[in-house]
């Protein structure tokens, strides 16, 4: 039976997920890190952890350094969410900003070849609205996906 009946939480979520906003500074990339350290370490395996924080804070991070670049009205809100299900911990990074192009400057665009080799699944949509990152870890195999653990965001 799951216990999560009546909390709007799906089956399989130990607990309440992580939802947190602030303006997109490089500084509060760094606190939704800490952050999502913090929510991560209640009972995600640690050998997870350290990659898991490497993805966030890729995509935190750009988020912070590009989404508002031409925006004059300084930098938008820059959004946090992550959640744990049976076997997985889904996290999506999301901004109001505008999506930056590979400039082909050989010393950048490593970030997410970076997330998608630590994560099962990193999905990037942006438009009119902004950017969203989706990242889906499986831990169940601690990197090693199962038929189990595949499936979508």
């Amino acid at each position: 039976m799951d216990d999560n009946r009546g909390t709007g939480r799906p089956p399989g979520d130990a607990r309440p997920p992580l939802r947190v906003e602030e303006i997109a500074t490089a500084r509060s990339a760094a606190r939704l890190r800490q952050q999502c350290h913090d929510w991560l370490i209640l009972d995600v395996p640690s050998s997870v952890v350290d990659d898991l924080l490497l993805v966030v804070y890729e995509a935190l991070a750009n988020a912070a350094e590009h989404a508002y670049v031409d925006h004059t009205d300084g930098p938008g809100p820059l959004r946090l969410e992550a959640r744990r299900t049976d076997g997985h911990i889904l996290i999506t990074v999301s901004d109001e900003g505008s999506w930056r192009a590979p400039t082909g400057d050989r010393f950048r665009g490593r970030g997410l070849p970076l997330m998608r080799h630590l994560a099962q699944d990193v999905r990037v949509a942006s438009g009119h609205d902004g950017t969203v990152v989706a990242l889906r870890l499986c831990l169940e195999s601690a990197g090693e996906p199962s038929g189990e653990c595949l499936g979508d965001l």
